[in-house]
């Protein structure tokens, strides 16, 4: 990719002195500055369109169409009302005529781009008595990230039938996974998302493709996560136990939420076991843990340390760091919790 940037600012910067020498009678030192300024453009010019997709190149070309056609439309008005409104061509110098031609067209292709560019999401063409209206939202693609591919329960989920469209595995992340492995072969964790990704192109229903795309340019491999999402309008498979703040229309699915929101439900009145690990924040509660990690407090379960015993669910609550499950003894079960 850099070598492409470097060939396309040379050839640039050689056509551009060139048709500058053969138009103009410019002497050296003429000629060595434009080619000084239009290497240092090219050059602002390709770190600016590094940080856009194809998209917003493509919503600014549609505003320019729209606003050049409305510009026209603009000065065409114009030109008839200044002819209707007084013939002789003194009623406005040249001058002001072509300073109000060209701030109507800068207009046009101001509000062309703005317009097109804060309604891109919801643009659609209409024709008198026809309409043409997106059929469906598009389905994104799922990219698969390093912490996600260290977890297997992604094999259980692409096993699932809910990721019914194209796995998508950046080049870049295999290549530092393959790095990985080949620097540590004794140690599992480098070779573990090899075989996940093995296991994976095995599941027919998914079509595991992998991406070429390469930021080259961008440093951490968090950033290029997010310009290939962003490039190919796909969504981003985690397994970060932190929260990850989502950019644009970029989303993070996270697999630690999917098994917490697909956790069973314990009801009221409902029996079970639980081992009492450590005592609680409260006098006399014990704490225990689910096979899920889910953190059970049970009243009176104090005393019962390191034991399994049987407890009586009253009640669950949702919180930030995930379900907690409120039990009570069978011999504390007339007790009330708040």
């Amino acid at each position: 990719m850099k070598n492409v940037n470097t060939f396309l600012l040379i050839a640039a910067t050689l056509i551009t002195t060139f048709l500058a020498k053969i138009t103009f009678a410019l002497s050296s030192f003429g000629l060595s500055f434009i080619a000084i300024t239009t290497c240092l453009f090219f050059v602002c010019l390709d770190r600016l369109l590094q940080r856009e997709s194809l998209r917003t190149f493509n919503t600014v070309a549609l505003g320019l169409i729209f606003g050049t056609l409305f510009g026209l439309a603009l000065n065409n008005s114009f030109d008839a009302l200044v002819s209707l409104s007084r013939p002789s061509s003194d009623f406005l110098d040249s001058n002001a005529l072509i300073f109000a031609k060209s701030f109507l067209l800068t207009l046009s292709l101001y509000l062309g781009i703005a317009l097109t560019k804060r309604c891109e999401n919801s643009l659609y063409l209409s024709i008198p008595f026809i309409r043409f209206t997106p059929k469906s939202t598009k389905k994104k693609d799922f990219i698969l990230t390093p912490s996600s591919l260290l977890d297997p329960r992604i094999i259980d989920l692409g096993s699932s039938g809910l990721l019914d469209h194209a796995l998508i595995l950046p080049r870049f992340i295999l290549r530092h996974l393959q790095a990985a492995a080949s620097a540590s072969p004794t140690n599992l964790s480098f070779k573990r998302p090899l075989e996940t990704i093995k296991k994976l192109e095995s599941i027919e229903p998914l079509s595991l493709r992998i991406s070429e795309v390469d930021p080259s340019h961008l440093e951490t491999l968090e950033a290029k996560l997010d310009y290939l999402a962003e490039v190919l309008d796909a969504n981003l498979i985690t397994a970060e136990t932190t929260t990850i703040e989502a950019h644009g229309s970029i989303r993070h699915i996270n697999l630690h939420k999917l098994a917490s929101a697909f956790k069973p439900l314990m009801e009221g009145g409902q029996n079970m076991e639980i081992k009492i690990q450590r005592a609680g924040k409260e006098p006399g509660q014990g704490v225990g843990y689910l096979d899920d990690g889910t953190m059970v407090v049970v009243n009176g379960g104090g005393e019962f340390l390191g034991e399994i015993i049987d407890v009586q669910v009253l009640s669950t609550k949702h919180t930030s760091s995930g379900r907690m499950v409120f039990c009570n003894t069978f011999d504390e079960g007339d007790d009330d919790w708040d």
